[in-house]
């Protein structure tokens, strides 16, 4: 089965210095990495973040919506934005447990959104 493609990804800086903030559209993940490598070379170098919301909509209609954590060091990551996406879904799809968890505290935290999160998987193109 085809994955879905994505249509349109809308990302917005919302914080940070006044001169950074923007909301661009791409119809092509690339150039939303790209832009995304490009703003992080203004994102704090103490250690800190700047906070991005994105939308990414698919050709079906179907939308996935998040926040973005904007650090200096996404300038230098090949696919920041896809990176994200992925790893949220394979964390709920019960794929990527992090260290800090136990099994029995991570089975009942994604419980509920496991299955919607691999049929996502299996569904839409991301990157």
């Amino acid at each position: 089965m085809e994955k879905v493609q994505m249509k349109q990804i809308t990302f917005a800086r919302v914080e940070g210095r006044h001169e950074d903030l923007f909301k661009k559209e791409f119809d092509r993940w690339l150039d939303a990495e790209i832009e995304i490598n490009q703003a992080a070379l203004t994102a704090p170098d103490t250690g800190g973040y700047d906070k991005c919301d994105f939308t990414i909509e698919w050709q079906d209609g179907n939308t996935y919506k998040g926040r973005f954590d904007l650090q200096r060091e996404h300038s230098m990551a090949q696919s920041p934005l896809k990176d994200h996406v992925m790893g949220f879904l394979r964390f709920l799809a019960g794929e990527d447990r992090p260290d800090h968890m136990t099994e029995q505290q991570y089975l009942p935290f994604i419980s509920e959104r496991r299955e919607d999160a691999r049929r996502f998987l299996q569904t839409y193109q991301i990157g």
